[in-house]
């Protein structure tokens, strides 16, 4: 597929395996040619990143906190239905139980090795997008960018279930529309903020 494709796009078979032009006047040394195929090769056989749960402590840690939030909002739907959930938090509870499971029990625990030679803010795995602008992944930082995202999942559930409990239960009369905004903020910031510190910290 090299050659068409090299064809298609207009360039040569080098330039497409480096991913830059190359100065038509500069004469390519032989082994650099070499090089360059030879490293083609090894990311065409190179096996993929197995896919793997966290380890049995983390496994048994979510699940837990997970049948904890669980609880408690079957808890209070049977004692006040959907009146009983502020808006959007069964959103952030379902995101929170959804991507707990992808990041505990099927996220690549390894990314592919070109993500250590190149510079690379975006990780792709199936319908899964992330990027962080400015962060470069590798195998050096992703794990603990994994422990971040698993730790969020984890304790982001509860957090938000216990505070719907404590305010449904002795502030009924609490209009939280009017904060839900500052609320989403804080969600989402609690997300990003640790793994984009994470992220930079090991990269």
């Amino acid at each position: 597929m090299l050659l068409p494709l090299a064809q298609t796009l207009g360039v040569s078979v080098t330039e497409l395996l480096e991913s830059h032009r190359i100065d038509a006047d500069i004469p390519q040394d032989l082994e650099q040619v070499e090089n360059i195929v030879k490293k083609a090769i090894s990311f065409s056989g190179e096996r993929l990143p197995q896919r793997g749960s966290a380890s049995r402590r983390a496994n048994l840690t979510f699940i837990l906190c997970s049948c904890f939030s669980l609880a408690i909002a079957a808890y209070l739907f049977f004692t006040g239905g959907f009146e009983s959930f502020p808006p959007g938090t069964i959103t952030m509870l379902g995101l929170c139980f959804f991507f707990g499971i992808y990041f505990t029990f099927f996220a690549k625990n390894r990314l592919p090795v070109y993500y250590d030679e190149y510079s690379i803010s975006s990780y792709s795995d199936g319908i899964f997008r992330f990027n962080l602008v400015g962060v470069r992944f590798s195998n050096r930082n992703w794990p603990h960018i994994l422990n971040a995202l698993r730790s969020w999942c984890r304790w982001a559930q509860v957090v938000l279930m216990v505070l719907i409990l404590i305010i449904r239960t002795w502030f009924p009369a609490l209009k939280i529309g009017p904060y839900l905004p500052a609320v989403l903020s804080v969600f989402v910031l609690g997300l990003f903020i640790p793994v984009y510190i994470t992220a930079k910290k090991y990269e």
